[in-house]
């Protein structure tokens, strides 16, 4: 979503106006919007192709290039849980704390897994996260999006709710 305001000579002239553009982009890697037919009315109800839910990241080595929409009943290694808000960090503190917003975003995956969020945790579930830009840091977007990341095993399925049980330590 982007946010439209006047001009600064339009809004000294005494306008009160904004336009919030809302666009679809290719994946969570590419931001760009793509040309589109149809309205995004409703787009983000339901079970719609356009919610951010199961991935299979493409790693090169050890580093995460690309995460690949899948459904989430094929075979996949992150599912989106939920985005947090970082109040308290400046940009560059951001940047030097890496476990601090792992341990932000684990909570989140306790959560939405609805498994403890103990020493075991690392066992069942890792971390993936997607901060904001510093462009769009500096403007007040402090979302930190959080995916559960599954190292050791393909899952079938969504892990929202699915307790111990389906999210075993391992």
């Amino acid at each position: 979503m982007n946010i439209a305001l006047p001009s600064v000579p339009a809004w000294n002239g005494g306008a009160r106006w904004f336009r919030c553009d809302l666009s679809e982009t290719d994946s969570i890697d590419n931001t760009r919007p793509v040309n589109r037919t149809g309205s995004l009315r409703g787009a983000m109800i339901g079970d719609n192709p356009l919610t951010h839910r199961c991935f299979d990241p493409k790693l090169i080595g050890d580093n995460l290039n690309y995460m690949a929409p899948v459904l989430c009943s094929e075979p996949h290694r992150a599912e989106f849980v939920g985005v947090y808000l970082e109040r308290d960090m400046t940009w560059a503190e951001f940047g030097r704390a890496n476990q601090e917003v792992h341990r932000r975003c684990m909570a989140l995956i306790a959560n939405f897994a609805a498994v403890p969020n103990n020493s075991d945790l690392p066992y069942r579930a890792g971390s993936i996260f997607y901060p904001p830009s510093q462009r769009e840091w500096e403007e007040g977007d402090r979302g930190i999006r959080c995916f559960l990341w599954s190292d050791d095993r393909k899952l079938t399925r969504s892990m929202r709710g699915a307790g111990p049980k389906g999210l075993p330590a391992i």
